[in-house]
């Protein structure tokens, strides 16, 4: 329950990614739990099998960018806490579309559920700014640039390697 709660402050700009434990367990659950989610979403969308491959490639991407970022900025020894708060942040949030997803799926003309779908992109988004702001020693706006630039950059190379999902 302590790991929830700290998750939570993390999602609501109490908390940076200096506050979590650095340990290789915290990584492995979070991880776990992150892939978890994205096989679930994106099973619902495209099937098992390649949300599991789209969700495999998305976790490389991400963590490929955290070391990048962090690495250019001489702060790779943030990478674990950084990278435990990121992946663990984003299972939170996608566990809370699931259900948005699937009343959606059972029932289109749902409305509100989609503004409520488009408010948690946005909070995911404005998560991982405050994540990166923390973990490479920036203002809040470069975080959410650089959350920006992720989530593009990201968008552009899923839709290279999976051009069906993208269209």
């Amino acid at each position: 329950m302590p790991l929830i709660r700290l998750l939570l402050q993390l999602c609501l700009f109490r908390k940076g990614p200096q506050d979590v434990p650095a340990s290789p367990l915290l990584l492995g659950i979070g991880l776990t739990f992150y892939l978890l989610a994205g096989i679930l979403l994106l099973g619902l969308e495209t099937g098992w099998q390649d949300g599991l491959l789209r969700t495999l490639t998305e976790a490389l991407l991400l963590g490929g960018f955290l070391w990048t970022i962090l690495s250019l900025m001489n702060k790779r020894p943030r990478l674990l806490q950084t990278a435990i708060s990121v992946y663990a942040c984003d299972a939170l949030v996608s566990s809370l579309a699931l259900p948005l997803l699937l009343l959606m799926a059972s029932v289109p003309e749902a409305r509100p559920a989609y503004l409520i779908l488009l408010g948690l992109m946005l909070w995911h988004w404005a998560i991982l700014g405050h994540i990166l702001r923390h973990a490479v020693s920036v203002r809040w706006i470069q975080g959410i640039g650089l959350a920006l630039a992720y989530m593009v950059l990201s968008y552009r190379i899923m839709s290279v390697l999976f051009p069906a999902a993208a269209a």
